[in-house]
């Protein structure tokens, strides 16, 4: 009989006006029902640092799979923040490959049908899988858009990576939007 896993997805940037909507899948072994090795529940009260080091031992640990998927600004603009974050569910899962599987999703967030699963909202809170799936995601797309800051660093993401602070719609008004902006946002 083959390994039964959780899996926990959860995305990041869905309320961004600039950067990608990310989606992490993190797959860990089930052990009738809970698991020691993620202990995280509330993914938003850690610093960045922590959530980094977090990031890094999930890695590490030989039983935990990870996946990530990103929608570029423009195909959000294009599809919908729906259907672009169904489209980066169906993409983290199918990256993690054919396990058997019982999958947990952060409110609002579902998996093809094909999949068990379960959608909880605040599940970032309430389930350490998920948890761990959110913190991956923030890790991951804080990192790229802190990258773009040295491409784009008139916009200031080296501090709200992309998300709509009175910094960020100034630059905007100043500026325009850049390339990596989602022309979908209504300039406030």
């Amino acid at each position: 009989m083959s390994q039964q896993w959780m899996i926990g997805v959860d995305e990041v940037g869905r309320g961004a006006l600039a950067g990608p909507l990310v989606v992490a899948a993190v797959a860990v072994p089930n052990y009738g029902g809970e698991t020691s090795i993620v202990k995280v529940r509330d993914s938003k009260q850690l610093k960045p640092r922590a959530r980094e080091e977090v990031t890094e031992a999930l890695r590490a640990h030989p039983d935990v799979r990870i996946a990530l998927a990103r929608i570029t600004p423009g195909m959000v603009d294009h599809l919908g923040m729906t259907a672009a974050g169904r489209i980066a569910v169906w993409r983290a899962l199918e990256a993690l490959g054919n396990l058997r599987a019982f999958v947990f999703l952060d409110g609002g967030l579902a998996a093809p049908e094909r999949f068990s699963q379960l959608t909880i909202i605040r599940g970032d809170v309430q389930l350490p899988v998920i948890a761990a799936a959110s913190i991956v995601a923030k890790v991951h797309r804080d990192s790229f858009m802190q990258r773009q800051h040295n491409r784009f660093p008139k916009y200031g993401f080296d501090k709200h990576v992309g998300y709509g602070t009175r910094a960020h719609y100034a630059a905007l008004r100043r500026h325009g939007p850049s390339p990596i902006h989602r022309r979908s946002f209504r300039l406030a």
